[in-house]
C-alpha cells in the first residue's frame, strides 16, 4: 500500500504572534494533486515557541476558491449594488461609490498572498484591509495579487468596466498564492475542532491527536509554588542562583531528567547550561540538573523571599510517562456531511489556526497502511 508521510513545519514559514492574549494564528497549504482523501489521517503535533502552547487547534478545508459566491457578496454589500443573473455572474445592479468600509469582509490566512480575480476584465479590483484602507486597486483588469494584513481581515469592491445596470461583474475566486487560475465555484468547507493544550518540548517529544480522536499526551505541566524554592545559591561570581530539590519527587511521572535531552520547557524563561550559569547574561534563564532539580539565575543580592515571590505560580512543562485516550472531536460542515476527510484531496486547501503557536501536522494515507 502507498504510504505517504509529509511534515508541515510552520516556523520558518509563517510569523508567529505571542502576546499574553492568545492570538489565533493561521497558516494556508494545499493538499498533494495525487492525496486520496476518503483514507487520509491528519494527527496535528504539539509546539511550544515563546512560551505559547497550541491551544484548541482548528483543521479547515476546502476547495481552492475561498471566495464563497456572488449571492453573499451581493447580500453583504450595501442593499441594491449587486446581483447574481441567471448565469451565476456577479452583475451591478447600483452605484460602486458606497464607503470603502462597508465592502464585505473577509476573512483569509494572516501575512499570506492571494490572488483575486473575475472571468471579466474589470474597472477595478479593491482590496482592502478592515478600515478600508486599500491595500490594491488596479485599473481595468482581471485579476490582482495582495497580501493580507497580520489581522488577515480584508474588504473588497468590484466595479464592472460597463457603467450600466446590470453589467457583468463575473464569476469571482480567491486564491491562495500570486497566480490567477481557471476559476471553479465555491466548494464549502469542513472543519474539525480539537479542544485542549498540545506541547512540544525541546527534545522533540511531543503532546499529538490524531483526526480518529486518538490522543497522545507525552507532556505533563507542574505549577511552582514558592515552598519548591528551597534555597539561594550564592558561591557564584557574578549571579545568584534559586535552587529547588535536586531529586526528581518535584515532577510526577517524569521520564527523564538528561541534561543534554532538554527535556522541559519552563514558562516565559530560556534555558541555559552548567557551564554558563554564572553569566550576567543567563540572569532570567534556567538550567535542570541530572537529577531533575531546576536552577533559576536571578541578579547577584536576590534574596530567598524575593525569588519565591517571582517564581511562585510559574509552570514547568516536562517530558512524561505517556498517557493515551480516545478524544470526541467537533465537526462542522456544510459541504459534505458524511466526513470531514472527505473533502480533502487533491490541491485541497487547507486552514491550520490556533489559539496559540501553530501545530505542526503530519497527513498520511492510507490512514491504516497495512
Amino acid at each position: 500500500m502507498l504510504l505517504r508521510n509529509f511534515m508541515l513545519l510552520w516556523s520558518s514559514a509563517f510569523q508567529w504572534i505571542y502576546s499574553a492574549a492568545y492570538t489565533v494564528t493561521q497558516a494556508v497549504f494545499s493538499l498533494p494533486a495525487d492525496c486520496l482523501a476518503e483514507k487520509m489521517k491528519v494527527t496535528l503535533k504539539g509546539n511550544t515557541a515563546g512560551g505559547m502552547s497550541v491551544v484548541n487547534p482548528v483543521v479547515r478545508t476546502a476547495g481552492k476558491n475561498l471566495f464563497i459566491g456572488g449571492q453573499w457578496y451581493a447580500s453583504t454589500a450595501p442593499a441594491g449594488v449587486y446581483a447574481v443573473d441567471v448565469d451565476g455572474d456577479l452583475i451591478k445592479t447600483g452605484a460602486t461609490s458606497y464607503p470603502n468600509n462597508q465592502a464585505p469582509l473577509i476573512q483569509l490566512a494572516r501575512n499570506t498572498v492571494y490572488t483575486i480575480s473575475s472571468t471579466y476584465v474589470l474597472q477595478y479590483i479593491q482590496v482592502m484591509d478592515k478600515d478600508g484602507i486599500i491595500i490594491a486597486n488596479p485599473n481595468n483588469v482581471r485579476f490582482v495579487t495582495f497580501t493580507t494584513p497580520a489581522d488577515s481581515l480584508v474588504r473588497v469592491k468590484l466595479t464592472s468596466t460597463d457603467g450600466s445596470i446590470g453589467a457583468k461583474i463575473g464569476k469571482i475566486q480567491i486564491e491562495p498564492g500570486p497566480n490567477a487560475t481557471v476559476y471553479e465555484p465555491y466548494k464549502g468547507y469542513n472543519q474539525m475542532t480539537v479542544s485542549g493544550t498540545y506541547r512540544r518540548v525541546p527534545n522533540g517529544t511531543h503532546d499529538e491527536i490524531d483526526s480518529e480522536g486518538n490522543k497522545i499526551q507525552r507532556i505533563k505541566e507542574y505549577v511552582l509554588k514558592a515552598e519548591d524554592i528551597i534555597e539561594m545559591i550564592t558561591i557564584t561570581v557574578n549571579v545568584d542562583i534559586a535552587a529547588t530539590s535536586i531529586t526528581g519527587s518535584l515532577l510526577p511521572d517524569a521520564v527523564t531528567y538528561d541534561q543534554e535531552n532538554y527535556w522541559s520547557v519552563v514558562e516565559g524563561m530560556e534555558e541555559t547550561t552548567w557551564a554558563n550559569r554564572d553569566k550576567i547574561e543567563s540572569i532570567g534563564k534556567f538550567y535542570s540538573t541530572k537529577q531533575g532539580g531546576f536552577r533559576f539565575i536571578f541578579a547577584k543580592g536576590t534574596t530567598l523571599e524575593q525569588a519565591r515571590a517571582a517564581l511562585n505560580g510559574v509552570k514547568i512543562w516536562y517530558q512524561a510517562i505517556p498517557i493515551t485516550t480516545k478524544e470526541t472531536l467537533s465537526y462542522e460542515t456544510n459541504s459534505q456531511p458524511d466526513s470531514i476527510l472527505r473533502a480533502w484531496g487533491a490541491n485541497t486547501i487547507v486552514q491550520v489556526s490556533s489559539e496559540g503557536a501553530l501545530p505542526t501536522l503530519e497527513y498520511r494515507y492510507p490512514a491504516n497502511p497495512v
